[in-house]
């Protein structure tokens, strides 16, 4: 998918975002990571999760060829309300 694809695409893939729960208190992201790990596949690129510390995950994507890398950090929920 070319970028134009992908900036058309960005109203629906944030809307899907913020529909899983991830308030704060407790700040679970993990389902966060795994739908962004999907939605990366199905766009054909590879990732991987990591946890630095647990139920805080990154998600690590290799990007076109070489070693680019992109990072999605700190999948930080805030406070409902």
């Amino acid at each position: 998918m070319g970028s134009g694809g992908l900036r058309s695409g960005l109203p629906e893939l944030v809307s899907k975002l913020i529909q899983i729960p991830s308030v704060n208190p407790p700040g679970f992201t993990v389902n966060v990571a795994g739908f962004i790990k999907d939605w990366l596949s199905t766009h054909g690129l590879s990732s991987s999760i990591y946890e630095y510390s647990k139920d805080k995950p990154n998600v690590i994507a290799k990007v076109g060829k070489g070693n680019a890398y992109v990072m999605v950090k700190r999948l930080k929920p805030i406070p409902e309300g």
